[in-house]
């Protein structure tokens, strides 16, 4: 049930065309991981056990047949209290290249795309229906890891997926200087997010005389999870009376006020690959509901997992690896507090073997960092991918999360790592989104398409580059974000 464990040396080869050491297996120890090149790609902040599960189940020699991708990558995760940084492969047969390359042929394809939908629904319900069902039992537990690893693929999918359907279709517009207007022309999901969803029925309500009181109870129970994600908080009934309390809460949202016209000299491939992207967009929504509402639905258990274990709550259960939590579900918790500690502060784990992952702690992982993590010594500027044309100037404001949103003033530019739907009542203030992370899929992408905002997206350095109080200029137009001296 809880996979195997492979022992397997390594085979070094050197590839004389291009002099790039491939890794043929698995490194074991700190100077073998910094003997190979690995790439920053994503920063997420996630459970220890979610990490360890992408890595063991992303990492399988028959790869993924449910989602039709080969055999996935060797990576290394960075946890930092609860942000979590990503590093992979880019090359060799456990590089990520093979999983990118493998995507986009099956989005060339005609069907893929129905079928990725039809998937991710069935995937979605049967998940829920799990969850819902957990009791505290190692059989019931451990069920419930083997399926939520497989469904960690439905992230892969859609979070490459978004990359690679974007460099597609840049290459294929090529220089064209309305490609932001077609991005939004022909991207537009069919799906509603759980937001929209959520703005429609306040649409509905307004105008109309309504209990405000027995109604938010209603829509806090029907959407409450929407800002959970992996650990965030959900909102709470007063959240939803805030909503209910005006006309102006209530009012039509924006989105739905934007025209989209025809633009012509748009390929056929293209708009291929541009309604593929719509069902990225859509399907990351989805995917983010369900994970949303699974992580929420165990949190009870796990609080009284670690309540019995006298270990916290289930923010400390979530720095261990899933096997360490079955171990708690039978007595056996007499490591698992050191362990919760150790992790807390820094720790990295990588892919050491097929079905198998370990740790390191402390300057191992100060070492790593030292060599592959991006600087942004001397860079007064960054660049990314133009999600929503337009040029701003003002005030940056760097927000990691919730606990930053005070500080956000009207027609400040918003920088993030990332966004998501817990962020909208500030992006609603900003004059600009500015991201790490993401392509034209991601969600500061959508919502700049929707509410008409600049938005320069992937430009890695954006947060550590810009610091709050900064002066800077988003031009949109080009992608470039720059210090204003």
């Amino acid at each position: 049930m809880h996979g195997f464990q492979l022992k397997i040396g390594l085979n070094w080869t050197r590839n004389d065309d291009c002099d790039i050491i491939y890794l043929r297996m698995f490194p074991k120890n700190l100077q073998q991981i910094l003997a190979l090149q690995w790439d920053y790609y994503i920063s997420r902040n996630l459970p220890i056990w979610h990490d360890e599960l992408t890595l063991l189940y992303n990492n399988d020699e028959r790869g993924n047949p449910i989602y039709k991708v080969p055999a996935g990558y060797i990576q290394v995760r960075v946890h930092r209290e609860c942000l979590g940084d990503f590093y992979h492969l880019q090359d060799g047969k456990y590089g990520r290249k093979r999983s990118t390359d493998a995507i986009l042929n099956n989005f060339s394809t005609k069907y893929y795309c129905d079928f990725l939908i039809k998937k991710y629904k069935e995937n979605g319900k049967n998940f829920l229906s799990l969850v819902r069902g957990l009791k505290m039992t190692v059989k019931s537990w451990g069920d419930f890891f083997v399926f939520y690893g497989l469904s960690c693929n439905m992230l892969d999918i859609t979070a490459l997926g978004s990359k690679v359907l974007t460099n597609k279709i840049s290459e294929l517009l090529g220089d064209r200087s309305d490609s932001a207007e077609i991005f939004a022309r022909y991207s537009k999901s069919k799906m509603l997010s759980p937001l929209q969803k959520l703005e429609r029925e306040l649409e509905n309500l307004c105008g109309k005389k309504i209990d405000i009181e027995q109604t938010a109870k209603q829509l806090h129970k029907k959407y409450c999870w929407i800002p959970v994600s992996f650990v965030g908080e959900p909102w709470d009934v007063e959240y939803f009376v805030g909503l209910l309390g005006g006309d102006s809460k209530r009012s039509t949202n924006e989105s739905s006020l934007r025209t989209l016209v025809r633009i012509p000299g748009v390929s056929q491939e293209a708009k291929h690959y541009l309604s593929a992207l719509g069902v990225v967009a859509g399907l990351n929504e989805y995917r983010k509901g369900v994970f949303s509402q699974v992580s929420l639905i165990i949190r009870p258990l796990l609080d009284r997992l670690a309540k019995d274990n006298n270990l916290g709550t289930w923010k400390d259960i979530n720095l261990l690896t899933h096997n360490e939590i079955l171990d708690l579900l039978q007595g056996k918790n007499n490591y698992q507090k050191q362990l919760i500690e150790k992790r807390g502060k820094l720790c990295m784990m990588f892919t050491s073997g097929l079905h198998k992952v370990d740790f390191l702690y402390g300057n191992d992982v100060l070492e790593f960092e030292k060599k592959f993590k991006p600087s942004a010594q001397g860079v007064k500027e960054v660049k990314g991918i133009v999600a929503n044309s337009g040029k701003v100037s003002g005030i940056a404001k760097i927000i990691s999360g919730p606990s930053d949103f005070h500080k956000f003033n009207t027609n400040d530019i918003l920088i993030a790592k990332m966004t998501s739907v817990d962020f909208i009542p500030i992006m609603k203030k900003a004059s600009a989104f500015v991201t790490d992370e993401g392509g034209l899929a991601c969600h500061a992408a959508v919502i700049s398409r929707e509410y008409g905002k600049p938005c320069i997206v992937g430009t890695r350095l954006g947060t550590v580059v810009f610091k709050d109080g900064d002066g800077i200029e988003v031009d949109a137009t080009v992608g470039v974000v720059k210090k204003l001296s």
